[in-house]
């Protein structure tokens, strides 16, 4: 088993760990040993975030933890049984912390039914950041347990500053919205479209090979260019990578797709580039 899998925080990885160092396996305990330091201070905040999917900075999610722990065990005291850490987390977050105004119990085997006000970029309806390191890490598991391959898509608005500096950042918003519409439109129901960060966007097909994912990036390319012809005339670059053609860690498979989607844009813009080609894929 690799250091990347071994790293991927799941709900059975957060209740072996909240039963405490007296009821956890040898082999669990080096594991939690080892995701604490791989993660760092992200360690509390990927705990906190699987169990109620909103994310906190490392100082407030550790706390959070340590209420959660300590409320647990006096639930388990009172009950007389050991109420789990989903149970505990909600009443916890809840009813004590006011922090869930609308909780949602999260079960094993069902960490992908999400509260879609804390998981959703407001503005362009597309998933946040905090989803895409989740999700890219749960499929490069499940390509080294299954052999599923899973391709990434990173876009960028050409020139998006140009919007901003000419017509305002109200237009540019309404740019980013529409832009999340069709990434949106497009996405097969299997797939995550993401809002990456600013003007740039990331959707991760599973078991979508090379080819496939390359047909998905046109199409949102001359999507965007049909929807914006007649207003602003705006374009976006995009870059695929494959895992695991191009990678078979999430780092790495980011670093491929990016550096196709900054090819793309050394090479003109308005066009789709694969990790690794040298050929052009041209735009309109």
């Amino acid at each position: 088993m690799g250091v990347e899998e071994e790293s991927v925080i799941d709900l059975d990885f957060v209740e072996v760990l909240s039963r405490g160092h007296l009821q956890v396996s040898p082999k669990s305990k080096d594991r939690i040993a080892r995701v604490r330091k791989e993660l760092g201070q992200d360690f509390f905040p990927k705990l906190i975030w699987t169990i109620t999917k909103k994310s906190y900075d490392p100082s407030e999610a550790k706390k959070l933890w340590d209420g959660i722990i300590r409320h647990k065990k006096r639930l388990d005291n009172e009950l007389g049984r050991d109420v789990g850490i989903s149970v505990a987390t909600l009443d916890y977050m809840s009813n004590i912390q006011h922090k869930l105004s609308k909780p949602i119990l999260m079960e094993t085997g069902n960490i992908e039914k999400i509260a879609e006000s804390a998981l959703v970029d407001e503005l362009t309806g597309l998933y946040v950041r905090t989803v895409f390191d989740v999700s890219i890490d749960k499929n490069i598991s499940e390509y080294k347990r299954y052999e599923s391959p899973v391709s990434l898509i990173m876009a960028d608005i050409d020139d998006f500053k140009e919007v901003n500096d000419r017509y305002g950042h109200q237009k540019g918003d309404e740019v980013l919205e529409s832009i999340g519409k069709i990434l949106n439109k497009n996405a097969r129901d299997p797939d995550i479209a993401v809002r990456y960060g600013g003007e740039e966007f990331a959707i991760i097909l599973p078991q979508t090979d090379e080819e496939s994912a390359y047909n998905s990036a046109e199409r949102l390319r001359i999507s965007v260019c049909e929807s914006f012809k007649n207003y602003l005339s705006v374009t976006i670059s995009l870059g695929v990578a494959n895992c695991p053609q191009h990678a078979t860690f999430a780092d790495g498979l980011v670093k491929a797709a990016d550096d196709a989607l900054y090819s793309a844009k050394a090479r003109g813009k308005n066009q789709v580039v694969i990790a690794g080609k040298k050929e052009l894929a041209l735009g309109f």
